[in-house]
């Protein structure tokens, strides 16, 4: 009765009793057994068949799927009655009772045991192919199953005579249906393919039918019991098998009135979608389909509209669920709550480093709002880590700066570009006119992860925050506008220079010369007042490397990089040449050099200059 039967599906771990809502209910395995309309033993036996596969599934070829899509043969009624006579039911073979109750029925009945017919494999057929097979072919074989002894047996011709023989023998007949099907999903002629494997055309197309169909339920059960990944390869081979083509031309297989040998005609034409299709007329469509037809492209056209009309339902079915799809995703996103855009203060500080305006609280994990001003900013400056920081780092803050300065102090080695600004300081002797810098860039080869980015301030520091708010930092100095003020925070030149006088540390730059002319400008006008004439150029203590010229050392074929008036670098620097210095250096030593990381150092981040052709290229460099 009633109460058997929900015992027995409970032994078997088909449903179980849940003591809160006093209920029976499903299990993994049962609702598989559902989805798929499998009968408990037949879904027990897919379970267990893909468990094995997932152990060691072969994607070489298709073959192992292949024969997960084909259905098992019952197994045989003498194996049935030896379980039945032993009075456990549990011990016979998985899918006995469901599949195989003729023949246990008559063993029931007093009968002698029936043959083993209900699996009937061409001896001759699977010997012949079996030893053509090719290595992977043969891997998936001993994989599945198949012995190199029961193999002999088929070849010396002896019979079955034990419960382990009958079933190899009906591994062996699953994987010759599976070669078979193979041959068809491969798109090989129908009639060569049921010749070669002793079946009919008709026979053939049964196996198909009843595989697609398998192969279906296979990936039921597969959802439930967690295996997305053996469901998704099955679902796509099922449709290969219902339509016997390759992967490419499925799209094609989907319109009514196309088959495989169509479809491959249409796709070797150029005709690869359902949209193509349509795009086509009914004469050059039954031309392509029917070259040869007597009548010429007339003696199609019937069957040709008939695909038109097929490939234009198609299409619009297909719109509207792709419609259907992004609205139904519109309306998910449109109940979303909005997303806040974040204060500069809570950007992610791993990918830009740490706030620098105090009138914004800074990075912190605490949201006190009693906290002082003061105590705020010791905390910024506390979470602020020159050595640990990642990403490119404006630093504006005068504890950041602090922090930097000493750790930038005691660097053994860095690398450092000055950014000249854009309004020169006018000669004061023979020379070029050259403007002070208004930024510099540092990175350290302690922490090679972080580029960090502060303003130089040329000139005695003013106090207050009138006058143009959005004067650039160039403006320094007497008699070249503002100095900037509390909103424009960065390194003194003073600090700057005497940093890079230091000798020991070894540093690296890219093109130094601009840079130095820079530096005499800052040195002019700190120390206009006192100058008569003359003109100087920065200093930068030894060891150092400027990478143009070591880069034109290395790389003397390179004209991008030659020195010289008008060409080369100069001419790169001017404006000339594709892409600008960066990408030059980044040809030359293409694979040698990380160019996604250079062009996102070379931003200028967080500090609201103006950038200069010639500066950025500097930069970027």
């Amino acid at each position: 009765g009633a109460t058997g039967a929900l015992r027995w599906l409970s032994e078997r771990s088909f449903i179980l009793w849940d003591a809160e809502s006093q209920k029976w209910q499903p299990t993994p395995l049962g609702r598989a057994a559902a989805a798929a309309h499998l009968d408990p033993d037949r879904a027990v036996a897919v379970v267990a068949d893909v468990r094995r596969a997932r152990r060691c599934l072969i994607l070489e070829t298709d073959l192992h799927l292949l024969f997960l899509c084909v259905p098992p043969d019952p197994p045989a009624a003498a194996d049935v009655e030896e379980a039945l006579t032993s009075g456990d039911r549990n011990d016979a073979p998985v899918a006995s009772r469901g599949t195989n109750e003729r023949a246990s029925s008559r063993v029931r009945g007093g009968g002698k045991p029936v043959v083993d017919d209900e699996c009937w494999l061409n001896r001759s057929i699977f010997v012949k192919i079996y030893g053509r097979l090719t290595d992977h072919e043969r891997f998936v074989a001993e994989t599945v199953g198949i012995t190199e002894a029961y193999y002999g047996r088929l070849v010396s011709g002896s019979s079955d005579r034990t419960k382990e023989h009958r079933a190899s023998r009906r591994i062996c007949h699953r994987f010759l249906k599976a070669l078979a099907l193979h041959d068809v999903v491969c798109e090989r002629d129908v009639h060569e393919t049921a010749e070669a494997f002793g079946m009919s055309p008709g026979l053939l197309a049964q196996t198909q039918e009843a595989a697609a169909r398998h192969a279906g339920q296979v990936a039921a059960v597969c959802g439930p019991m967690g295996f997305g990944d053996v469901e998704a390869l099955v679902t796509r081979l099922q449709d290969r098998i219902a339509a016997g083509a390759k992967e490419e031309i499925l799209g094609l297989t989907s319109i009514p009135g196309i088959g495989s040998s169509r479809a491959r005609a249409l796709y070797t034409a150029g005709y690869r979608t359902p949209e193509a299709i349509l795009a086509m007329s009914a004469k050059t469509l039954a031309a392509i389909l029917q070259p040869g037809a007597k009548g010429g492209a007339g003696a199609g056209r019937g069957v040709a509209q008939m695909i038109l009309r097929g490939a234009r339902r198609l299409c619009a079915e297909q719109r509207s669920a792709a419609r259907e799809a992004s609205e139904a995703k519109l309306r998910e996103l449109q109940r979303l709550a909005p997303i806040a855009k974040p204060a500069l203060g809570e950007l992610d500080e791993a990918a830009f480093g740490f706030a620098d305006n105090e009138e914004i609280e800074p990075l912190s994990q605490e949201k006190d709002a009693s906290a002082s001003p003061e105590t705020k900013r010791a905390r910024a400056a506390e979470a602020f880590n020159p050595a640990s920081a990642r990403g490119a780092v404006a630093v504006r803050l005068p504890e950041h700066l602090e922090r930097l300065e000493a750790f930038w102090r005691a660097a053994p080695s860095y690398a450092f570009v000055l950014r000249p600004g854009t309004r020169a300081v006018t000669s004061l002797g023979t020379g070029p006119n050259a403007s002070p810098p208004v930024a510099i860039a540092l990175a350290f080869a302690s922490n090679p992860e972080a580029t960090f980015y502060a303003r130089v301030v040329v000139g005695p520091p003013r106090r207050d925050d009138e006058g143009d708010a959005d004067a650039d930092a160039d403006d320094a100095g007497p008699g070249l506008g503002p100095v900037p003020g509390p909103a424009h925070r960065g390194f003194a030149w003073e600090t700057v220079q005497s940093i890079l006088a230091m000798p020991g540390a070894r540093k690296s730059t890219v093109d130094l010369k601009p840079q130095l002319r820079a530096m005499g400008a800052a040195d002019a006008v700190v120390g206009r007042l006192d100058r008569d004439g003359g003109w100087s150029v920065g200093r930068v203590a030894p060891p150092f490397l400027d990478v143009r010229v070591a880069g034109w050392l290395l790389r003397p074929e390179s004209a991008e990089l030659a020195c010289g008036v008008g060409a080369g670098w100069a001419r790169l620097m001017d404006g000339g040449g594709s892409g600008g210095a960066s990408e030059a250096l980044a040809r030359a030593f293409a694979g040698e050099i990380d160019q996604e990381a250079t062009r996102r150092a070379s931003a200028w981040p967080g500090l609201g200059l103006t950038n200069a052709a010639g500066a950025v290229e500097t930069s970027r460099a």
